[in-house]
């Protein structure tokens, strides 16, 4: 597929493409600087092309890629050959960034400023060890998905600062030694999802879980939730095949 195709789309704000199997030429460009959302299953280059501009853009997926770099003149991104971010991701207006499946993904850029444009974050499946011990700083922050990373040990100290984190998956974390202790203080959170983490939970019971709660496959104590008045606004418990531990005994 060459350029050809988009030419006369000089207002193109949406473009997903869920065909694996598109050939682009290696002089692909997109036709409009205006792109808001780009999903691309498959996505046959190494870049995106030179002429790529990323100022309005709010959504990007770009799964089962050949990408090792997002745009030319940017730094290191791609999806399953990606190893690190760009540095400069906090200049874009808006942001959903997926990344999950990307497994050479060890880092994420230090966060040096408030990015209250990233929204949500997908790092399911990558090898990340750690998040940025400044997290804090995403103000407008509402989702992120830890699911099967392998690598990760711990959150940083400032994490239970993110006062709007809605959504939150650790699913599958083996190697996770610890998770916050005051998970209180995190009054947006509605869901939370914790299917086989093998460190010992802290104490749900200052949590404010309206919605869903996944504690598949854990090790339970009676301190993890101590009333349940305390969860009486919860939709969703979900408790399969927990070892339920009496301390002491």
């Amino acid at each position: 597929m060459t350029s050809e195709a988009f030419k006369r789309m000089t207002r193109l704000r949406l473009l997903v493409v869920n065909y694996k199997h598109v050939q682009l030429s290696k002089d692909f460009a997109f036709p409009s600087d205006d792109l808001t959302c780009l999903s691309w299953d498959g996505y046959s280059l190494a870049s995106l092309p030179s002429n790529f501009h990323a100022n309005s853009l709010q959504s990007l997926c770009l799964s089962n890629s050949k990408l090792t770099r997002l745009w030319e003149g940017k730094l290191f991104i791609g999806c399953l050959s990606i190893e690190s971010l760009p540095r400069d991701i906090h200049k874009l207006k808006h942001l959903l960034l997926h990344c999950h499946g990307c497994s050479k993904l060890a880092n994420f850029p230090e966060i040096k400023c408030n990015i209250r444009k990233l929204k949500y974050l997908r790092l399911d499946g990558t090898a990340i060890k750690e998040l940025p011990s400044l997290i804090e700083l995403l103000k407008g922050f509402h989702g992120l998905g830890l699911s099967n990373c392998k690598n990760l040990e711990s959150l940083p100290n400032s994490f239970c600062n993110l006062s709007s984190l809605i959504t939150l998956t650790l699913d599958s974390c083996s190697k996770l030694v610890k998770l916050p202790e005051d998970l209180e203080r995190m009054p947006c959170l509605e869901t939370l999802s914790l299917k086989s983490v093998c460190c010992r939970l802290p104490s749900l019971s200052g949590l404010s879980l309206s919605r869903i709660q996944y504690l598949d496959q854990c090790d339970l104590t009676p301190e993890l939730i101590m009333s349940d008045n305390q969860l009486k606004g919860l939709e969703e418990l979900s408790l399969r095949n927990c070892n339920i531990i009496n301390e002491g005994e």
